[in-house]
């Protein structure tokens, strides 16, 4: 079946056209997803958001929404995949929005198999060759998907939400010990001076 069976597929917004400048008192205050925020790991950088003012509200169609799956449409081509603490940013156009119907497609399944070395090839193969490389919304429309029941594709959310915390945890743990054992040296080299 193509993904655009099953889900809403569109771009981002094209910010000039709603665009305000930022002290006009008619100004509407959101964040907006840039690439910069979108990091490797599928994940959002919330520091790396941008301010964007808009001249009036903009229509739900370009504000993230939990359970959203956006796209680079840029090289690397990340998905990520939209929960509550990301929700209400600005979909730019350099992004496409994929909002799934129905209870056949389990959204972190989507985001899980966006990510996947097979679909990022599927995805380069189908890219223009210009200055810079991207892909149309409309390619996402026509991707075949061949699903798993929907009871599997939740079992294969739960493994890669789990190995997610995992990863996460051990990243910390990495950077915890990188700054103990940078300390130990520090204070090694501290005695070793005033002795």
């Amino acid at each position: 079946m193509n993904l655009g069976e099953i889900a809403d597929i569109r771009s981002g917004l094209v910010l000039s056209r709603k665009q305000a400048s930022s002290d006009s008192p008619q100004a509407i205050r959101y964040h907006q997803l840039s690439l910069r925020a979108v990091k490797a790991e599928g994940e959002i950088a919330p520091a790396e958001l941008e301010p964007y003012f808009a001249k009036e509200p903009l229509s739900i169609d370009y504000l993230t929404q939990p359970n959203d799956i956006v796209v680079r449409l840029t090289a690397p081509y990340t998905a990520v995949l939209i929960d509550d603490t990301t929700r209400n940013l600005v979909i730019t156009s350099n992004f496409v929005v994929i909002r799934i119907r129905g209870t056949e497609l389990v959204p972190g399944y989507l985001y899980w198999y966006l990510n996947t070395p097979k679909a990022k090839r599927q995805i380069y193969q189908n890219t223009t060759k210009s200055m810079i490389s991207s892909v149309n919304a409309r390619y996402f429309c026509r991707l075949e998907l061949q699903l798993p029941s929907p009871e599997i594709q939740r079992q294969m959310e739960a493994l890669r939400l789990l190995a997610q915390q995992e990863l996460r945890l051990l990243r910390k743990l990495e950077a915890e010990k990188r700054s103990c054992y940078e300390a130990m040296l520090e204070q090694m080299n501290y005695a070793q001076r005033k002795g």
